[in-house]
């Protein structure tokens, strides 16, 4: 996904039966450290890994608005979301040169710099971390609401496609989200994934005990917006040929359900290919 306040507000911490700690009001560290530089530029736009604190600011400032104002309805009129896995990744931002804004962002977590994963907060991963070749874990992605086209979502996936090359990623994953706390209705979007081949349980990933929901069966002709639910994300990840786990999470934070999802870099639809590791 997948994903605290503003500065100087202290720091409230909800914590489950995993020890994870997610902080919802924290201080920034003023230290930036890179673990993988990337810099390029294409039209107006600079893509690169945060390496300022204000870079790294305004990126945090940008996800609350996004994940804390826009999707869960939080007052604040200015504020930061941040947990600690922003201080062990990198901070993928897309910045508009005319404005100096940041105005999209991606956090990316290499296996090669660290074991520790947002997504293992919520699924059993032992299986899939397992495997050969090295992670790449993406989360928290979001993208200004002025800026919501096609070409921020291009630039965006080649920082990735650049970043998953340079660290030698063999898979892409994360959890994505549905904004839908309803189980009636994500019981019908799996039908619907299931319907699509979308589904792959090779990774063994299952939701912890308190991520759990109990799913209904499904109904015939019940009435969902398949369409409304289907996250802009979760059909790029799936037409670059991503797949997800058949069990998905429920976050009680954002309300909403995650499904653990991979792609294997070397495996990416040829149209994505072309696109965006060129």
């Amino acid at each position: 996904m997948e994903f605290a306040k503003d500065i100087g507000l202290g720091q409230l911490r909800l914590k489950d039966i995993h020890g994870f700690q997610r902080v919802l009001r924290p201080v920034p560290q003023p230290d930036v450290h890179v673990k993988v530089p990337l810099h390029f530029t294409a039209k107006n736009f600079t893509i690169k890994t945060a390496d300022t604190h204000d870079e790294v600011v305004q990126a945090l400032k940008l996800r609350y608005r996004v994940f804390r104002q826009e999707m869960v309805g939080d007052r604040e009129s200015d504020g930061i979301d941040q947990d600690e896995f922003d201080t062990i990744g990198d901070i993928l931002v897309i910045k508009d040169n005319t404005s100096g804004a940041i105005i999209g962002t991606y956090r990316l977590l290499a296996s090669s710099y660290t074991r520790s994963f947002y997504s293992a907060t919520e699924f059993d991963l032992s299986t899939f971390l397992a495997q050969d070749g090295i992670k790449l874990e993406l989360s928290r992605a979001c993208i200004a609401k002025e800026y919501r086209n096609g070409v921020i979502i291009t630039l965006l996936w080649r920082g990735i496609a650049a970043y998953a090359k340079l660290t030698g990623a063999r898979f892409l994953f994360g959890c994505t989200s549905v904004w839908t706390p309803s189980p009636a209705a994500i019981t019908a979007f799996r039908a619907y994934l299931d319907s699509i081949g979308a589904f792959a349980d090779e990774f063994g990933s299952r939701p912890w005990p308190n991520y759990e929901v109990t799913l209904p069966a499904p109904q015939a002709n019940q009435a969902v917006d398949l369409n409304g639910l289907m996250p802009p994300l979760l059909k790029a990840y799936l037409r670059a040929g991503a797949r997800v786990s058949p069990t998905p999470a429920f976050d009680r934070d954002f309300n909403c359900f995650d499904f653990f999802t991979v792609l294997k870099f070397n495996a990416m639809h040829e149209t994505f290919d072309k696109k965006y590791r060129s």
